[in-house]
């Protein structure tokens, strides 16, 4: 995770920097890393292998459905990882400014970056 800090006229992420007068919205965004594809396609397969393994008594057929239901439990578990990022828009552009998988920590910095942009805008200062 990149170094977070925040003061009266700039919100830093790493090396990136960030006017508080220019961000206009502060969006945070689910994203699901591992596709479900591949997970789908392999429970396709192992239905298959079971039924034709069972059918026939065909005991490869039965080790390799068990073998790819294994794979299958992984993909799946893998599937089900959430990033949460943290989009700033400014006046020119929208910008990731952060990832986690933790949504606690991309709430707390969504939570000072606005009140930073709020006590900005009550000191009544248009233009720094």
């Amino acid at each position: 995770m990149a170094h977070f800090s925040i003061d009266p006229d700039f919100v830093r992420f790493g090396q990136r920097a960030f006017a508080i007068r220019q961000i206009n919205s502060i969006d945070v965004r689910r994203h699901y890393p591992h596709g479900r594809g591949l997970f789908y396609i392999l429970t396709v397969v192992v239905v298959l292998c079971a039924l034709g393994g069972l059918g026939s008594g065909n005991r490869v057929a039965i080790g390799l459905a068990i073998a790819l239901g294994l794979l299958a439990v992984l993909g799946w578990r893998r599937s089900r990882t959430v990033e949460y990022r943290l989009f700033l828009t400014t006046s020119s552009s929208e910008v990731q400014a952060v990832c986690s998988r933790d949504p606690s920590q991309i709430d707390e910095f969504r939570r000072q970056i606005e009140a930073s942009i709020r006590n900005f805008h009550a000191s009544g200062i248009s233009e720094r």
